[in-house]
Order: structure tokens, then C-alpha cells, then sequence
């Protein structure tokens, strides 16, 4: 790990810390309610770290190729100033918060018998998607953070498919009710609600068509990231819950 010096006219103070505090406030409640006796999420760390690191690796380096191509890039304004590879180490624990917070939602909805739902009309519906998102991802390849965004969710879905993840409906529903937390991330880390980006995208890699200040191949990054990593938990929790 190194340490870039940063800019003398930049701001030091807790503005540098920007991206640091929107993990530690993503993890935050999820890491105090993993105790909590109704769901105890504490129980399943090893296995979510099991499921989440080699994910992980996979999108630090699909990062690490990325940032240097310029397909997108990191504000020193709101960062620690330590680097991993050409990675802010921000952005490395970012792709262990928001899996820990979406896989925590995941799991304390199975303690909700409603949101048991039937899975194999759910199964067939992301086969259809699946196969849409590759064919986006094919026709977009030119746009590269789109084509491998696409590509990466279809993937996804054609993987749950293939086991026929009885989870998959509830998977759905925790993406959706960490769809208000992420407008709420990636709108900060975009600009949204701050003087200027901590994240920036080049607009010719990807659609072009932002949510709020949201590019919208980034529903679909997340997608991926958190449907593998809760697929595989389920896998290694050795049961359905």
C-alpha cells in the first residue's frame, strides 16, 4: 500500500474523508444489527467473507483495468491518499461494505415468511433477462463499461438459472430494498448531493443515460457483484434459508 501526497491547495480536512465515511456509514447499521438475536448475521461472517473475497478480487482487478484505461477515476479531494495498486483503498473496502450491508439485508429476510416465494417462475424470469442483458452487452461492446456491465449481470442471471437458485426471488426483493441505499451511495460518490465528484465515469464507455447523477450501467455492475456473492453464500451456508 502507498500513500500519494496530495495537492497543497486541497482541502485536508474532513472532507479527505469522504469516501471512507460513506463505507463506514454503509456497514455501520448492517454490522450492529448482525448481532441482534431475531437474525444473527455475526453467525454467517466467515461464510459471507468466503463468498465475497474471490467476487471481490474479480472486480478490484476488473477496477484496476479500468481506472488505468480511463474509463472512470477517483477525486483526491474526498480520499485518504492511501493506494493499492492504482486504487484508492477506499475503493477496495467498497467492494466488501456494500456486499456485507446487501447480503445482511438478504439473509434477515429469510426470517420473513413472505418473502419465501415460489422460485420457478422468478428462475425463468432472469433466464429471459439473462439473455437480454448478454445481448445488450454484445451490441454495446463498443461502450466498454457498458458491454462488460451487461454482460457481467446476464452472466448472473443465466448462473442462476442453471442451479435453478431457490433463493433467487428473495435475492430480488433485497435488491430492490438496497436500491434506496444505493441512490443514496452512488449518488454521493457521483456528485449528487457534494461540491463535486468522488467518482467520475468517461460517458463515451458507457450508455450515457444517468439516474439522478447515477450512470445506469452501474444497476446493473451492482447486480452482478451482489447476486454473486449472495449466490455463492447461499451455496456455502450449506442450505436455503
Amino acid at each position: 500500500m502507498t500513500k500519494r501526497p496530495k495537492n497543497r491547495y486541497l482541502n485536508k480536512g474532513v472532507g479527505s474523508y469522504t469516501y471512507l465515511l460513506i463505507n463506514i456509514a454503509t456497514i455501520s447499521i448492517p454490522l450492529v444489527a448482525s448481532f441482534f438475536p431475531a437474525y444473527p448475521f455475526a453467525r454467517k461472517w466467515i461464510t459471507f467473507f468466503k463468498a465475497c473475497t474471490p467476487v471481490a478480487i474479480i472486480f478490484i482487478l476488473w477496477d484496476i483495468y479500468f481506472t488505468k484505461i480511463g474509463v472512470w477515476g477517483f477525486n483526491d479531494t474526498y480520499l485518504s491518499g492511501y493506494y493499492l495498486a492504482n486504487l484508492p483503498i477506499e475503493e477496495i473496502l467498497f467492494f466488501f461494505c456494500i456486499p456485507f450491508s446487501c447480503t445482511f439485508t438478504y439473509f434477515a429476510l429469510g426470517y420473513f415468511k413472505r418473502t419465501h416465494l415460489r422460485s420457478k417462475k422468478w428462475n425463468g424470469t432472469g433466464l429471459v433477462l439473462g439473455i437480454v442483458c448478454l445481448a445488450i452487452g454484445v451490441l454495446t461492446w463498443d461502450r466498454i463499461y457498458s458491454g462488460t456491465a451487461f454482460t457481467s449481470a446476464g452472466l448472473f442471471l443465466l448462473v442462476q438459472y442453471a442451479y435453478r437458485w431457490d433463493g433467487f426471488p428473495r435475492f430480488l426483493l433485497s435488491y430492490g430494498l438496497c436500491l434506496l441505499p444505493f441512490y443514496l451511495v452512488n449518488g454521493l460518490l457521483t456528485g449528487a448531493f457534494i461540491q463535486e465528484q468522488v467518482v467520475w465515469y468517461n460517458d463515451f464507455e458507457n450508455l450515457g443515460i444517468r439516474v439522478f447523477t447515477i450512470p445506469l450501467d452501474d444497476h446493473f455492475y451492482s447486480l452482478s457483484l451482489q447476486g454473486f456473492i449472495v449466490f455463492l453464500f447461499d451455496r456455502n451456508s450449506g442450505k436455503q434459508q
